[in-house]
């Protein structure tokens, strides 16, 4: 086998192929156990074109045309599917992009699967976008100086963006993690790669923008005031006199409620 730099030497293009194929017959024939409570909430809201709160109008309105013309199949685990396998092919190649050794890119290989394997059984729209959004960081800053084309830097601007519209905090806390790694290769790189992590990063801020205002103009105003009712819920909701069960006057006051408006939410009547 030769080696090709394109690939990152011997067995790079192998070793993606191996971990995704891998981990797509996990998906296929191990069991699958798919959460409740908010993959409900996004599959209603997409079948019924309502953006949601914690995804973003890409996300939530093309799952809403897929289900319009193929309701019977289940697109959102299909979606998250393909996500995680995105984000493991691209974990996949930057472990072996520059890395000649054999023995170290099947052990790194290992690794990535076994690291990847138990979202195969129980997909998630968060983990999908929190190692989404972590592989496209971690590929950018550390995929070498050789790697600067712009089809590459629109690659890293997709993964991100996918990785926001899938989950709005699984991009900010990904790149959180990141952070103390990516400016490390920031500060240790050479002028035109920082550049091109700049003009990235501006593009993928740029493209958040535009999301949320699409978002925001896109919004019924039946959804809208279900938003603000959500803002006062979540702020009384997380609040220690809700565990507790002892009022806050203070809190009711500001948010306009009752303590009856109180005993009806803590009782789920609403």
């Amino acid at each position: 086998m030769r080696d090709d730099p394109r690939l990152g030497g011997n067995g790079g293009s192998f070793l993606v192929a191996a971990v995704v194929a891998i981990l797509l017959a996990a998906a296929l024939w191990g069991p699958r156990v798919y959460g409740s409570n908010d993959n409900f909430g996004i599959i209603d809201n997409a079948r019924a074109g309502y953006p949601t709160p914690y995804t973003g109008f890409a996300f939530t309105y093309g799952l809403h045309l897929l289900y319009g013309a193929w309701p019977g199949v289940p697109w959102l685990a299909l979606t998250l599917y393909a996500l995680l396998l995105s984000a493991a092919a691209a974990t996949s190649y930057l472990v072996s992009v520059d890395c000649r050794s054999r023995a170290i890119k099947a052990a790194a290989g290992i690794i990535v699967t076994c690291c990847f394997l138990p979202f195969m059984f129980r997909p998630d729209y968060n983990a999908s976008s929190i190692l989404l959004g972590g592989s496209a960081v971690y590929l950018l800053a550390f995929s070498g100086d050789s790697r600067r084309g712009p089809w590459f830097s629109a690659l890293i601007v997709l993964l991100c963006y996918c990785s926001y519209s899938t989950r709005l905090h699984g991009l900010i806390g990904s790149v959180c993690l990141a952070a103390p790694f990516a400016l490390c290769a920031f500060w240790r790189a050479g002028r035109a790669k920082r550049l091109q992590m700049a003009l990235v990063a501006v593009a993928v801020a740029v493209s958040v923008a535009a999301d949320q205002a699409v978002y925001k103009a896109n919004m019924p105003r039946d959804y809208r005031q279900y938003i603000a009712f959500d803002e006062v819920r979540r702020v009384i909701h997380n609040s220690p006199y809700m565990r507790s069960g002892i009022v806050d006057p203070k809190l009711l006051t500001a948010a306009g409620w009752s303590e009856n408006d109180y005993w009806l939410f803590a009782r789920w009547f609403y």
